[in-house]
């Protein structure tokens, strides 16, 4: 009951309603998006990020890696970034219980199961 009322409350602040009229409609603007209410250390903190496809836009890289050096998470995998290719240089390679996938990975079957096993 908890997830479904925090769901609720996270898709009334963020629009998600507004939004998927405006997709219908085929007048669909991400950049609005982004400007409004971009996922932060505070909704990443309550709900951490979960499984649900966060866009690399959506995400941002210095809130990821302000968490994981605090250890509010204990891993991540992360397919989607900001700019990609990501950089050879990104730190986000060498952190422990990062995986890094082509955004094409999750596809396959049982890889949750393979990915569980990798960081736990």
């Amino acid at each position: 009951m908890a997830e479904y009322v925090i769901s609720q409350l996270i898709s009334y602040e963020r629009r998600f309603r507004y939004a998927n009229l405006l997709q219908e409609k085929k007048i669909w603007s991400l950049t609005e998006f982004l400007t409004y209410r971009s996922l932060n250390k505070k909704t990443i903190g309550i709900l951490g990020l979960g499984i649900i496809g966060k866009q690399g836009l959506l995400s941002s890289y210095y809130y990821l890696r302000h968490i994981y050096r605090n250890n509010w998470i204990d891993g991540a995998i992360l397919d989607v970034f900001q700019k990609e290719p990501l950089s050879k240089d990104s730190e986000l390679w060498s952190m422990p219980n990062v995986i890094i996938t082509p955004h094409v990975a999750a596809v396959a079957d049982k890889n949750e199961v393979l990915y569980f096993e990798l960081i736990f």
